[in-house]
């Protein structure tokens, strides 16, 4: 009986691991918006790049939550970044105008932290470890002899 509910314990912590890592992300990063205006495009351009004041969480475009424009005609969208320079190509722009966008993103939170950014990052394989090791002492624990 034992090593079934240890296994039924393992699935509920198996089911709870996409919460957690999503509350490790949440606690690691947090968001921002920013208006940036004057953004030209030409008749040739349907883009432009756009300079962040913070660096992009993990320096991805999935972490730009939002791009609003002033121009109903603009369907905003983050294509690239350059982490060095902290500019993000913004595509899906009408040509010929200009305009002021909005953007919304996530940057880190434990940037000026580094041992708590690296803590948070470590609690996932420290659950998977745990995880494995339940498993281990539930298939230990049903094989053993003498009980």
């Amino acid at each position: 009986m034992k090593p079934v509910a240890l296994l039924l314990g393992v699935i509920m912590i198996i089911l709870m691991m996409a919460a957690t890592l999503e509350g490790i992300q949440a606690f690691r990063s947090t968001s921002t918006t920013e208006a940036h205006g004057n953004i030209v495009t030409t008749s040739a351009e349907t883009g432009d790049n756009v300079t962040l004041t913070q660096a992009l969480f993990m320096d991805r475009t999935a972490e730009v939550t939002s791009i609003t424009s002033n121009v109903t005609t603009d369907y905003p969208i983050a294509s690239s970044y350059v982490s060095a320079t902290k500019k993000l190509a913004v595509t899906g722009l009408a040509k010929s105008t200009t305009r002021t966008l909005t953007v919304t993103y996530k940057y880190g939170r434990l940037d000026d932290f580094y041992a708590a950014d690296l803590a948070a990052r470590s609690w996932m394989m420290f659950l998977v470890i745990g995880v494995i090791g339940v498993i281990a002492a539930a298939v230990y624990s049903g094989t053993r002899r003498g009980d």
